[in-house]
């Protein structure tokens, strides 16, 4: 797959290369850059817009924008996900969420099963 930074010579796109290829479709949420770069102080990364494209279109967007780069590093790139809620989506969410505390209780408990066989073992009791 091409990679990001064959696209464009610059600094920031071998740090996105790696999250999504140059031709994924979607919508964008793009952040400029820290204008704080040292590890002190307050930070904060201004939104520069949502976008619809593909990847490299938006990164070469992005680099046009004011506040991309503010000491050089750039700014970032994030694709959105949107889901979709309806009037049921609380209950479900909700029954999933029980669901996973059952489904942990029980793991604990074959786990405790287990860590006792392996006591019985050790002390030749199997």
């Amino acid at each position: 797959m091409e990679r990001v930074d064959k696209m464009n010579d610059c600094p920031w796109a071998s740090r996105l290369a790696d999250e999504y290829g140059p031709t994924e479709v979607g919508i964008w949420r793009v952040e400029g850059e820290c204008d704080n770069p040292c590890f002190s102080g307050s930070h904060y990364t201004p939104v520069l817009g949502y976008f619809c494209g593909t990847y490299k279109d938006v990164c070469a967007y992005a680099e046009s924008l004011p506040k991309w780069k503010t000491w050089g590093h750039g700014g970032s790139i994030c694709k959105i996900v949107i889901i979709e809620i309806d009037a049921t989506s609380v209950e479900q969410l909700k029954n999933a969420i029980a669901e996973q505390e059952r489904l942990q209780s029980e793991l604990k408990k074959v786990e405790q099963q287990l860590n006792s066989h392996k006591v019985r073992k050790l002390h030749g009791q199997l």
